[in-house]
């Protein structure tokens, strides 16, 4: 019995890449654009945080330390708000009011400040706990019902704080989150790119056993030397004499 082989095995031609269509970034590009525009997003909401901190601070780098019984004076602006700092190492001797005294000798009544705000100066931390306008430019003294001496100086300018870092968080942080959009989709894209350049999985069929050779036709058996006569047949003819 025949047997017929197998239909031969074709491999798929591997499909070619399809350019990328018009007006769409490749995803190798947009994951490029996605990473800059984190960084930058980064990079703007530090720097915008970094001037905010410094245009808040920036006020009480000017100061000046006096004593609290109004024999010393230290030259102020005229409508600007300043403020008292004690050291905290001296808490137990920190006064319960103060007042400063204008050039032209009128006292202004000093605001307690409810804020803890600290800050540094020569490794010693100092507390600012009362506040006051001044009406004149001139020199100013400070007199206080306790305490030895006092810094006086502008307050932190909390609002010069928050301008920048509110700008810098719906700025920078936009930024960096539509980059972190992009890459994300950038990363999907080329993962199906990939995926897309792939063969097709194609079935695979066994083939059919082999049967060997058949048995060779065509040629009658060979006779036997032999055959016993049949129950009830004559004897075979003998010999001539």
């Amino acid at each position: 019995m025949s047997q017929y082989p197998p239909p031969p095995y074709a491999s798929p031609a591997s499909p070619s890449p399809q350019p990328a269509a018009a007006g769409k970034l490749p995803a190798g590009k947009m994951l490029l654009a996605g990473i800059l525009m984190m960084v930058v997003g980064a990079i703007a909401f530090v720097s915008l945080l970094v001037v905010g901190v410094v245009k808040a601070i920036g006020p009480i780098m000017e100061h000046a330390e006096i004593g609290v019984d109004g024999s010393e004076t230290v030259d102020l602006e005229a409508n600007t708000e300043y403020g008292l700092w004690f050291d905290e190492a001296d808490k137990r001797t920190w006064p319960d009011t103060c007042s400063a005294i204008s050039p032209s000798g009128d006292t202004i009544e000093a605001d307690e400040y409810t804020f803890e705000i600290t800050t540094t100066w020569t490794g010693d931390s100092y507390r600012m706990r009362f506040t006051f306008d001044t009406a004149e430019a001139g020199y100013y003294g400070v007199v206080c019902d306790s305490g030895y001496s006092v810094i006086v100086s502008k307050p932190i300018d909390l609002q010069g704080l928050v301008g920048p870092a509110l700008i810098g968080v719906l700025g920078g942080g936009a930024l960096f989150t539509a980059g972190l959009v992009l890459m994300i989709v950038a990363l999907v894209k080329r993962s199906r790119a990939k995926r897309a350049l792939r063969p097709p999985m194609v079935a695979y069929y066994p083939a059919a056993a082999y049967g060997g050779y058949p048995a060779p036709g065509g040629y009658p058996p060979a006779p036997s030397p032999y055959q016993p006569p049949a129950p009830g047949s004559p004897p075979p003819p003998g010999p001539p004499a």
